[in-house]
């Protein structure tokens, strides 16, 4: 886990806060803002090319995480906690699955931004976990599985990663 702590956290101007594969991005602040360009991201930060629990035995079947790959027959299993999610998505047969974000907000957390845990070509979202007192915003929140392809390869989607989030006021 790479853990971030400090008083005020404000990211601006087009910049990005990420973290390394198969690491948990954890940030411990009262006040986080998230400006309009700028992210939180752990996109393709998971489980590596056809590894983590989610993935499928069929090759052309997407990983799987808080939800299941659309098409084919050997589904793999969903896992995680849906109520305290922290697990990485699975990679698929071309990428890697979506990372995991804990964000610990005592005061605020306004995102005009984006907060995301995406995965790659056929592979699974990953994590994102919340609890602030207070969510502002217009921005997005996102942990989506992986496309249908990669480069001319047609691949089933990755399933969808897992978001919780719990506040006081939004």
């Amino acid at each position: 886990s790479e853990k971030i702590t400090a008083n005020n956290l404000t990211i601006k101007g087009n910049s990005i806060i990420t973290v390394l594969p198969e690491k948990i991005l954890s940030l411990t602040i009262p006040n986080i803002t998230v400006n309009f360009g700028s992210s939180i991201s752990a996109d393709y930060k998971g489980y590596g090319v056809n590894q983590g629990p989610g993935v499928s035995s069929e090759n052309s079947i997407g990983a799987s995480y808080g939800g299941i790959s659309s098409g084919g027959t050997n589904y793999s299993s969903i896992y995680g906690s849906a109520t305290n999610p922290t697990d990485l998505g699975s990679g698929g047969s071309y990428g890697r699955g979506g990372g995991s974000i804990k964000i610990i907000a005592s005061n605020f957390l306004e995102n005009n931004g984006k907060i995301s845990a995406d995965g790659n070509s056929s592979a699974s979202g990953g994590s994102i976990n919340i609890k602030a007192n207070n969510i502002t915003g217009s921005g997005k929140i996102v942990a989506g599985g992986g496309g249908l392809t990669f480069g001319s390869y047609f691949k089933s989607p990755g399933g969808g990663g897992r978001i919780a989030l719990y506040y006081q006021t939004s």
